[in-house]
């Protein structure tokens, strides 16, 4: 299926770095862990999410892990903490300067531009706007 910008959920076992997990980050969605859908099916109700979002690990959880889920789990810390509506790249300022074949950047593009960056696919336009 399609991420689409009404997504404002994105539940996940772990934290491979996925498109949709990447999309749901810099999106700003809430980022649970799979222990959530466990949790409202044994309750059968909805319950509160806090208790499983990927950013509310405990300190030994998050030394216990990866260095890559390590460092996944802290950069949602640190998106949680910028003011709500603040996308992460919103300053950013990218300019992708190809030769004669572009590669395909269509995935990372997509991160950038839901992540807030102003993208320029031409050295003239990124001059131009400076």
């Amino acid at each position: 299926r399609t991420f689409t910008s009404s997504v404002t959920h994105v539940v996940c076992n772990g934290l491979t770095r996925s498109l949709k997990l990447l999309l749901g980050m810099v999106r700003r969605c809430h980022v649970l862990r799979a222990t959530y859908v466990d949790a409202c099916v044994a309750a059968n109700a909805f319950v509160d999410e806090r208790a499983h979002l990927w950013s509310a690990v405990s300190d030994d959880e998050l030394r216990a892990m990866s260095d890559s889920d390590r460092h996944t789990v802290l950069t949602l810390r640190r998106y949680d903490g910028l003011p709500r509506g603040t996308r992460p790249f919103a300053t950013w300022h990218v300019a992708f300067v190809y030769g004669a074949e572009p590669p395909d950047d269509a995935n990372l593009l997509r991160i950038l531009k839901n992540g807030g960056a102003r993208i320029y696919t031409d050295a003239d336009d990124a001059i131009l706007s400076a």
